[in-house]
């Protein structure tokens, strides 16, 4: 059912993720299923968005993020990705990655901006949202392979 909504949003022009939902208390690690991802050289502590309500809502009315800390978003399967940033105060790097692993594009998402739709250069499985400059300061590329972990490439 998900992935029909999503399916649908995506027809529609709508964005997926960061779109609509309630207030989620605290900092990253609340009531989500957390993984350890490795991307360049750093490790991040990623709070996993794999169903409809948990994408939607995303990082929407947090303040803050701790260092090293993100979120991804898991898709049943990989489709052309398209995020925006209502209610969402803090400044992100959006990194797109393949159902093999492979980053596709890094973007940089700027707080409150509804207008701007950040999207997948490809077919994206999953998207993963990082402090700003995060990306860049652990040396994250486009073509660069990394590991999904099992516990967020297993969820459904």
């Amino acid at each position: 059912m998900a992935m029909l909504a999503a399916a649908l949003a995506l027809a529609a022009g709508m964005p997926i993720g960061c779109d609509r939902g309630g207030t989620p208390t605290g900092a990253v690690g609340a009531a989500l299923p957390t993984v350890t991802i490795r991307l360049g050289s750093r490790e991040f502590v990623c709070e996993v968005a794999a169903t409809e309500q948990s994408r939607e809502r995303g990082l929407m009315h947090r303040k803050s993020m701790p260092q090293h800390h993100g979120m991804i978003f898991v898709f049943e399967r990989a489709q052309d990705l398209s995020f925006w940033m209502r209610n969402t105060e803090i400044p992100l790097d959006i990194v797109f990655v393949n159902e093999a692993g492979r980053v596709l594009n890094i973007e940089s998402m700027k707080p409150f901006d509804e207008w701007t739709r950040t999207t997948s250069l490809g077919a994206a499985k999953y998207a993963i949202e990082l402090n700003a400059g995060a990306a860049s300061t652990a040396g994250v590329q486009p073509g660069e392979v990394i590991a999904i972990p099992d516990a967020a490439a297993s969820v459904r």
